[in-house]
Order: structure tokens, then sequence, then C-alpha cells
């Protein structure tokens, strides 16, 4: 918020206009039984959101120890944007997804791979924050084109891993949420109308000051 104060009316108006961008997927339901490597905290997902804003998707993970404590930690989010693959078959049916955005810290590996180009981006530093125990990539909407859903449908879904075979679901630590794929949200239209009446309402009552 601008240091200057705004008159109530402008101040409530922008108040009033944050709209919620956030889709929780919710908490794991812990380790799964077929994992075979240590079960670390930064291994365990406590919390997940996707947010989906004009020109970026936000990817944000928390888990329950310091992120690096495990080197070789992959963090990956699958994200089904029309095709309804399942790539993990019957291990895990109803996690569906046609592109992955994949972060390993200890190595500062970031990168999106659209599975249906096979074409790989790596991210910049820019888009990827650590802060002890979260962790939040912020991905170009052009890196992820739909496939048939509006970007609202897309589903989502987050998981750790030890290692990055994908032959191999052992190194699988767990799933955020456990079982099914989650859709993301996007602010209604009549919240971003809000926030452009609250921003105008301030700027005009910020020049009748001035005057």
């Amino acid at each position: 918020m601008s240091k200057l104060t705004l008159p109530a009316l402008g101040a409530s108006a922008l108040l009033w206009a944050v709209p919620v961008m956030a889709g929780p997927l919710g908490p794991s339901s812990g380790f799964l039984p077929t994992y075979a490597g240590p079960q670390n905290g930064d291994l365990n997902i406590t919390s997940a959101e996707a947010f989906v804003h004009q020109s970026t998707f936000e990817f944000d993970a928390t888990v329950s120890d310091t992120i690096g404590t495990t080197p070789g930690v992959f963090y990956v989010w699958g994200i089904d944007r029309g095709t309804n693959i399942a790539p993990f078959g019957a291990f895990r049916p109803g996690v569906l997804f046609d592109a992955v955005v994949i972060s390993e810290p200890s190595t500062n590996t970031n990168f999106v791979l659209d599975l249906l180009t096979n074409q790989l981006t790596l991210l910049t530093g820019s888009q990827v924050q650590i802060n002890g125990d979260s962790l939040k990539l912020t991905v170009p909407s052009a890196l992820l084109p739909s496939a048939g859903f509006a970007s609202k449908d897309f589903l989502v879904d987050v998981w750790t891993r030890l290692g990055l075979n994908p032959a191999d679901n052992t190194q699988i630590a767990e799933f955020d949420p456990s079982e099914n794929s989650a859709q993301l949200t996007v602010p209604e239209a009549s919240s971003i109308s809000l926030v452009g009446a609250g921003l105008f309402l301030g700027a005009y009552f910020m020049r009748r000051r001035r005057k």
C-alpha cells in the first residue's frame, strides 16, 4: 500500500477488490508405501497452491523442513491443459498431466517441459524463489499453452521425488493431493472490474489532494 493515505472510499474499493486467485491443493496424505528413499521433511508437502494471473502461472509449495536439506529432491507440478492423459497409469490414475514444471533446488535446476511437444525451457533465477521451507515458481503463460482447456480449467497436482527416472515410481515420495488433480481458480470478472475501479478512485482522489 502506498504511504499516501487514500480517502475512505478509495481505500475501501481497493481492499474489497483483492481477488482470491489461489487454488489450494490440500495437504498430502504422507509418504507412499512404494517410496524407497529417506522420509525427510523437505520431501513432505504440508501445503500447495496454484495461481493463474493474466500472463503467468504461479506454483507454490511448503514442506515441513528447510528446502535443500536432502540433496537431489525434485519438486514436480503436473499440469493437465486439456488432454486428460494419465501418464502414471494404474499407479495414480487420477493424476492427469501433459506438461510438468520441475525444480531441483540443490543444483538450481528449474524448467518447464511440454510433454506434447517435448520442448524444455529453463526458468531464470528471478522466476524461482526459495524461502526456508517454501518454494515459488513463476511460469510465463506462453510456456503452458492450452491443449483444449481454458487456463481457468487447467488441472494441477504436485509431488516430490528423489531422482528423475520416469520409469521408477519408487522415487516418488508423495502426492499433494494424494489421489486426484485439482482445478485452478481465477478471479471473477466482477473482481477484476473492482480492481480497476479501486485504482481509478485512488488515483482520482490523490489528484484532488494535490490540487
